[in-house]
């Protein structure tokens, strides 16, 4: 692929394509495709910080260690007594970038599974609640009042994209890409994403931190990707195939 995303050719984007449908085909988890799809992400260009994948999940899709990161960041919300089984939890499956500890998603302490109890938590989160905004996506009651993702029509693919991450900000005057220590440290420019529904309504989410500046079109022609990805993770997905097995512990001689 070319040096940077803005020069990326047609070609360069659908031979990225191939190496994406490649990777969830080869793939036993969901989690090991979205390692391997941020890791082609982070290499597809030089300008490239950090490159993640998240799934929204409802909460009782989350396996046990999963669901103790869930209870930590309610904890510091003061909000635990209001998780539910259908509680939406941003996790994260995959991650690469330019550090260490940025290429193992366990290494994440305040990304790796945040729960969006309700439209003000989400709304907490600048960056959040534009990338949800951005792809037609709320957190609302059910008609059984319980908390969940709610997908609006037309929200099924879509991109997000902060042009400027240095100054742009929200309706409240707030920093959407909040960690500014990281955007000036990094050079970040650009941080875009391209998300999209699965059938059963879970999301997934890709956000790009960049240090060129990128416009809309520039973007929207990696968007589909997320397409791809979708397509090559369904069927683990209805298998319930999202996270990798745990490690077993070495065994004591």
């Amino acid at each position: 692929m070319s040096s940077t995303f803005k020069a990326a050719t047609f070609e360069d984007i659908e031979a990225l394509r191939a190496s994406v449908t490649g990777a969830c085909e080869a793939a036993a988890d969901i989690e090991s495709a979205a390692a391997a799809m941020t890791q082609q992400l982070f290499r597809a260009s030089t300008s490239c910080v950090l490159a993640r994948l998240f799934l929204v999940l409802p909460l009782k899709r989350l396996p046990f260690g999963e669901r103790t990161w869930v209870d930590i960041a309610a904890k510091a919300l003061g909000r635990t007594s209001d998780l539910t089984p259908t509680t939406p939890v941003l996790s994260l499956l995959g991650t690469a970038g330019s550090e260490y500890s940025w290429n193992d998603r366990t290494y994440s302490v305040g990304h790796r599974a945040i729960p969006l109890i309700d439209d003000s938590v989400v709304q907490s989160a600048p960056m959040i609640a534009a990338a949800l905004s951005a792809f037609n996506v709320g957190v609302g009651p059910t008609n059984s009042g319980e908390i969940a993702l709610r997908i609006a029509a037309g929200g099924l693919n879509a991109r997000f994209l902060v042009t400027n991450a240095r100054t742009t900000v929200d309706q409240e005057g707030r920093f959407v890409i909040a960690a500014r220590d990281f955007v000036e440290k990094q050079d970040i420019q650009t941080v875009f994403g391209m998300g999209g529904s699965y059938v059963g309504g879970e999301l997934a989410i890709a956000i790009v931190f960049t240090r060129e500046q990128m416009s809309e079109s520039d973007v929207d022609r990696y968007t589909s990707l997320i397409s791809t990805f979708k397509m090559g993770t369904s069927s683990l997905l209805s298998k319930d195939r999202i996270y990798a097995a745990p490690k077993p512990l070495p065994s004591r001689r």
